[in-house]
């Protein structure tokens, strides 16, 4: 699930992970995306990934290399298609080596750089707290209109909260999934969230926000070293960002293996 809170250490929630003792290894975990395609039998053909250095992208093309996929079946027969492959990267960093560990993340569209919904202004002067959950679809060029915004916990100004949610949805974009060389639609769950912090006096804001930049690099270290563990043991990863229901029965009624389908 994608939850957008706004909080005070927001800002600080992506600073460089930081070893909580001084003899300990750097440890980062972040995903890389790649496009890959795949023919009618399901081999590999290509794989892009988007990591910044030759040596992850080496890495993360051996390990899709490892994944099981099955090819999209359109009008009963298996056709080329794309899909975009989340892998979840751990990074250790020993002195000058860097050890990388990964495991499968999920696969579907790539989001495009998701940014969170504007908070109302109304709705932020009275320190409103919501969540939504919200589906979108997601149509073959790669934009997307609202579906459905169902309230999960709402203290007032509904309008403003779907407006806002409105404007947010048209704002996506995504590169779609591929199938028989046409991009294609879906559908996307995810989850949006507002929230604020107790008001402050002015004078107290620093230290409080020096504290909370030390909270969120703690927290960063710990999400590091848990995510790292899980991977080193070989423990599936949880679904992040978003979900697309093709696990499940489809409300549009298209099967699930009408796209590239991607197995660990």
């Amino acid at each position: 699930m994608l939850a957008f809170i706004a909080a005070l250490a927001a800002s600080a929630a992506l600073a460089p992970a930081t070893p909580t003792e001084s003899t300990a290894p750097e440890r980062t975990l972040f995903d890389v995306i790649a496009r890959v395609e795949v023919d009618a039998a399901g081999a590999i053909v290509a794989i892009k990934p988007s990591a910044t250095t030759p040596a992850i992208n080496d890495a993360v093309d051996a390990n899709i290399r490892k994944l099981h996929f099955s090819p999209p079946i359109l009008q009963g027969q298996p056709v080329t298609g794309a899909t975009w492959v989340r892998m979840q990267v751990c990074s250790t960093q020993v002195g000058s080596d860097q050890q990388l560990a990964m495991r499968y993340h999920g696969s579907g569209p790539d989001w495009i750089n998701p940014e969170p919904p504007v908070y109302p202004a109304s709705a932020e002067m009275m320190n409103a707290e919501a969540e939504f959950d919200v589906e979108l679809e997601l149509l073959p060029n790669g934009t997307t209109k609202l579906i459905k915004a169902k309230p999960v916990k709402l203290h007032g100004h509904l309008r403003d909260f779907l407006r806002a949610i409105e404007v947010w949805a048209d704002e996506q974009r995504f590169h779609p999934e591929m199938v028989a060389g046409q991009p294609v639609g879906d559908r996307i769950r995810t989850s949006l969230s507002w929230g604020m912090a107790e008001p402050i006096h002015i004078a107290a804001f620093y230290k409080e926000h020096d504290r909370a930049v030390e909270a969120a690099r703690v927290a960063e270290v710990q999400r590091a070293h848990d995510g790292c563990e899980e991977i080193a043991a070989g423990h599936a990863a949880d679904p992040s960002l978003w979900t697309s229901p093709r696990d499940a029965a489809r409300e549009d009624g298209r099967p699930p293996e009408a796209r590239v389908v991607v197995r660990p």
